[in-house]
């Protein structure tokens, strides 16, 4: 028997009559509802400053901003559909005024602001209400996606119906407190922007599947779902796995036709691959723009070991379900702990729990519609499971909200199914599950508020997590409290002594202190870290001539002057000077004067200009006297 000849699965959905409006509209509403308190936050010291700070390119509404959405790759990333709606959330916000806490706000993003921001100051509030919006609209489509894929087809008879069943689906998903990470966390839209074209997609994809043309995929619609596919990966490159998604959804949807053997069935499953030809194509695109963007960001094999990585594979993989099943004790930041590998204790406890679930599911559970969702969710975790690390996160709550939505869905199935018999007990325990989900959020919702609440929740999950104490630290030097950055600083690099710039951080503090000799020890080990840190270099130099050892500082100042990036620095020029002019070689420091001479000339500095033709005058006078002073 032809391979087109599979059995479709009667289109229970509609005959439950037209989906009821109020229904997805009242799902929309709770979401949004539920996170009505991000808007209240403001931006946290974790990538906000790099993308809404000290980032200029998106703050004008112009074709010269879409332009650079379209071609950047800035902090390792290509999201043009991210960068867009920021341009939009901007623009709006200096039309209406802010929707919320503005950055300069917050001390550490005040200071953050470059000098040169052309226009008020971001306002946090607007992104976290856009992003808020955007979420329930993913939830809307969630709903969609739960009543068509007929979770409650089981019960269609029940009170509880497909619509409603499909309504706790869809509020399971936004209404956990996993989601709030991606939500709350205005760096992190590009997972609810790709959910939405994901779902959108998936849904376009399955009303071809469920007609009775399945096997002559109409041009229209495989247009459409490659576009919504190419939107989807223009917001976050994990939305490549979206063709394999909709190859699981065929067998989901469709059953092979009596009699099929085995070569009819390779025959199908050629043909549905066929079908999806330019979803793969766009996939490849997808992956390969993705090495682009991450070129100089992927963390290499001699930080984080092959071992390192397969061991990390059945963690991403069992941390999800268990997060689902018990949200509690959440982080911002999941480090790795000291020695992780295959034989760590983690590691290890997550590889028996898989085992342990697959022989219990295999034994107890026959619907082939769970395991279906169980390979989608390992499909949609691959990409972030650790194969390809970026960051010091081992897993991270943001990576669930496209990965969980198979087990949103089952939600709704298995409340579908246990309406049949006991309908009153089972919207009893919906509804406590919700309230205890919404709580749960509520609290959640709570760390992302600014950068201290954030950097707190993480050390009270792993005191040894060295970021969050650098974070923290960064968070109170900005705040004046000197005295708890410096501890929360010594603290990080006591953990991790090659954490990056927490070095620097600490110098910086210690100089500002008086404590000279200390800032040097902290310089000296940040760029024994991060050789090619200038501004460490440059800070070291500062220090070492404060305790009088300006000779140890003469290698790293002409390093500096050899450095193309600081050609136009008379600052560091006017210190190479004074050190040479230190051990009697007033000629060459009259020329390294008279290059910064140069430099302030073009950049039309008066003031400077003078400062530093007095010190040349000087040296230039000691250099004509020298000869005279050197001869008994």
């Amino acid at each position: 028997m032809e391979d087109h000849a599979a059995q479709l699965p009667q289109d229970t959905s509609r005959n439950t009559g037209p989906c009821r409006f109020e229904i997805p509209f009242g799902v929309f509403l709770l979401s949004v509802a539920c996170f009505t308190p991000a808007m209240r936050n403001g931006f946290v010291n974790w990538d906000d400053p790099g993308n809404f700070l000290t980032n200029t390119a998106y703050q004008t509404a112009s074709a010269e901003a879409v332009r650079w959405a379209f071609t950047t790759r800035l902090m390792g990333h290509y999201q043009p559909l991210n960068w867009l709606s920021f341009i939009a959330d901007h623009a709006v916000g200096r039309r209406i005024g802010p929707a919320g806490p503005c950055a300069d706000d917050d001390p550490y993003l005040k200071s953050a602001l470059p000098k040169s921001w052309p226009n008020e100051p971001p306002s946090a509030g607007r992104f976290h209400q856009t992003q808020a919006i955007l979420h329930g609209i993913a939830a809307m489509l969630v709903y969609f996606l739960a009543r068509r894929v007929q979770i409650g087809a089981s019960a269609r008879e029940a009170p509880v119906g497909i619509e409603w069943a499909s309504a706790f689906a869809a509020l399971v998903f936004a209404l956990h407190p996993l989601r709030v990470e991606s939500v709350a966390w205005a760096s992190a839209r590009t997972d609810v922007l790709a959910a939405i074209f994901m779902l959108w997609a998936t849904l376009v994809y399955m009303g071809r599947v469920g007609s009775a043309a399945h096997s002559q995929a109409s041009i229209s619609r495989r247009i459409a779902v490659a576009l919504l596919m190419a939107l989807a990966v223009g917001s976050k490159v994990s939305a490549v796995t979206l063709p394999v998604v909709l190859l699981i959804l065929d067998y989901s949807l469709t059953k092979p036709a009596p009699g099929n053997n085995g070569k009819s069935s390779t025959r199908r499953f050629a043909r549905l691959i066929a079908q999806k030809t330019e979803l793969f194509v766009l996939s490849i695109i997808g992956v390969v723009v993705a090495r682009w963007a991450h070129a100089g960001s992927v963390v290499d094999l001699e930080s984080h070991p092959i071992a390192k990585r397969i061991a990390q594979v059945p963690v991403s993989l069992a941390f999800y379900p268990w997060k689902t099943l018990l949200p509690v004790n959440l982080s911002p930041l999941y480090e790795f702990p000291v020695g992780f590998d295959l034989t760590h204790a983690l590691a290890l406890w997550s590889i028996a729990g898989i085992a342990i679930a697959l022989v219990l599911l295999a034994l107890f559970v026959r619907p082939r519609g769970v395991w279906l969702a169980i390979i989608a969710y390992v499909v949609l975790i691959a990409p972030v499971s650790g194969l390809t690390q970026r960051g010091p996160q081992m897993v991270a709550d943001r990576y669930s909200y496209l990965a969980c939505i198979p087990f949103a869905l089952l939600a709704g199935g298995i409340a579908a199914r246990m309406a049949r018999a006991r309908t009153a007990a089972t919207v009893s325990v919906c509804a406590l599950v919700l309230i205890a989900l919404v709580f749960q959020t509520q609290r959640q919702l709570l760390v992302w508020h600014d950068s201290v609440s954030l950097w707190t929740r993480a050390i009270e999950h792993d005191r040894t997590n060295a970021t969050a104490h650098d974070g923290l630290g960064a968070a109170y030097a900005a705040a004046g409290k000197r005295e708890r950055a410096i501890a929360e600083f010594e603290t990080a690099v006591a953990i991790r002594p090659s954490q990056a710039y927490a070095w620097f951080s600490l110098g910086r503090l210690y100089s500002e202190a008086g404590q000279y000799e200390e800032a040097v020890r902290c310089f000296t080990h940040e760029l024994a870290n991060t050789p090619s840190h200038p501004k460490a270099r440059l800070n070291l130099c500062m220090a070492l001539a404060d305790v009088d050892r300006l000779d140890e500082a003469e290698p790293h100042l002409r390093q500096l002057v050899a450095d193309s990036a600081n050609s136009e620095d008379t600052l560091i020029r006017h210190m190479l000077a004074d050190v040479c002019a230190e051990r009697g070689a007033f000629d060459e420091a009259v020329q390294h004067l008279d290059d910064a001479i140069a430099i302030a000339r073009r950049k039309n500095l008066p003031r400077l200009i003078d400062v530093l033709t007095r010190a040349r005058d000087a040296y230039a006078a000691e250099a004509t006297t020298q000869p005279t002073q050197a001869t008994p």
